[in-house]
């Protein structure tokens, strides 16, 4: 009887089979962790960008009467102009003052890095409940910061990564 000591074809297929079977979930668990990671850095510098633009709006909430005053618009319709948006989403460097129309106000704001595609403010009034005379001295807005991004260049915009952070400003009578 002669003895080999080798292994046969069938067995290291075998062998490369189960390896396959056991590596493909592995792989796949780094691919999306690795997805994770990248959100989970975009929602931070999300973070970074709103906390940016709240405090200045926050430091401007004081003068909102003078402003109005001087311009006759409303924080609606100041935030809201197209022309001031459109500034909030540039992505260009170095950092630029973002100046509020018809007023004499800067924001001076981070450049939104490239995977950034938008940094919105909506704002809505709102109105007091009825019966508390604490809230109803002044003016009171929601101001909404709204950011969004790509996880990749190549990912379409219609896979939107957004996150909506809320202030609330007061605007003395």
């Amino acid at each position: 009887m002669n003895s080999r000591g080798g292994l046969s074809m069938v067995e290291v297929m075998f062998a490369v089979v189960i390896a396959g079977l056991a590596l493909g979930p592995l792989i796949s668990n780094l691919s999306s962790s690795n997805k994770a990671s990248t959100a989970s850095m975009y929602e931070v510098m999300a973070v970074h960008y709103a906390n940016e633009l709240s405090e200045q709006l926050r430091r401007l909430s004081p003068y909102l009467t003078d402003i109005q005053g001087i311009t006759g618009q409303t924080l609606d319709s100041l935030l809201s102009d197209p022309d001031f948006n459109t500034e909030l989403s540039a992505t260009s460097q170095p950092p630029k003052g973002i100046y509020v129309p018809g007023t004499n106000v800067t924001l001076f704001l981070s450049p939104l890095e490239p995977s950034f595609y938008e940094r919105k403010v909506d704002v809505r009034k709102i109105a007091p409940p009825a019966g508390l005379s604490v809230l109803n001295s002044g003016t009171y807005w929601d101001v909404k910061i709204i950011l969004s991004w790509k996880l990749s260049p190549n990912e379409p915009v219609s896979a939107k990564h957004s996150a909506n952070f809320s202030l609330i400003l007061w605007e003395k009578p």
